[in-house]
């Protein structure tokens, strides 16, 4: 449920969440989202 979520909410921010396996063994969490003008 907490993965679905992640990805759910990176969705509502205009963004992308993917989980899959790390190279060498492990989980990686990428999660791209938006960062408006001015915020960086």
């Amino acid at each position: 449920m907490g993965l679905l979520s992640m990805r759910e909410r990176a969705a509502e921010l205009g963004g992308t969440c993917v989980i899959g396996e790390a190279p060498g063994g492990g989980t990686l969490v990428e999660a791209v989202l938006p960062i408006p003008a001015g915020r960086a």
